[in-house]
């Protein structure tokens, strides 16, 4: 995909490994896609014109859709069961957001192998940080048998913490 100014870097998932591509990124806006995702062609064009329509917009999202892997047979399919609803997507693989408000946030939680987006959206979302939601899928994301929220349920607790911390930072601010 090419768009001015915005670079991609395949990376393997996690915190760390997303803070690795930021410090290595040379361009003035991030999107982040995982290996086992897929964006759709026109995703960061229909992100870049929102940008450039609103200057004030710090960072673009779009709705997900997801899909079973090829591989996976009918009775691996019913034991993970996904929605085949078009949804939000409030995820890594939909933003498009300008460098300096990445950076206005800061790095992702290296701590946490499940629930780093969670936790850096909140604290987007406490800093104002101006998006939108672009009615358009955006991104397809692909279902399988080693995706970390089925292959490592015991890393779960990281949305708890994810969570746990922003209402910790909410009652903070209230005190």
């Amino acid at each position: 995909y090419s768009v001015t100014g915005v670079q991609t870097c395949a990376l393997p998932i996690s915190g760390a490994a997303r803070n690795q591509g930021v410090v290595m990124a040379q361009g003035e806006f991030f999107a982040f896609l995982d290996a086992d995702d897929l964006w759709t062609e026109s995703k960061l064009t229909r992100q870049w014109t929102a940008l450039q329509a609103d200057s004030s917009l710090d960072m673009v999202f779009g709705h997900i859709q997801q899909f079973y892997s090829p591989e996976l047979t009918e009775e691996e399919r019913a034991c993970i069961g996904i929605s085949a609803e078009i949804m939000p997507g409030n995820h890594a693989g939909t933003m498009l957001i300008k460098k300096d408000a990445f950076s206005r946030v800061g790095l992702f939680n290296a701590n946490l192998r499940i629930g780093e987006f969670i936790d850096w959206h909140a604290r987007a979302t406490e800093m104002n940080l101006k998006q939108i939601m672009l009615p358009d899928v955006l991104m397809k994301r692909r279902i399988h048998k080693t995706n970390l929220g089925i292959s490592q349920r015991d890393q779960r607790a990281g949305y708890v913490h994810a969570l746990k911390a922003a209402l910790d930072r909410r009652r903070s601010r209230e005190s």
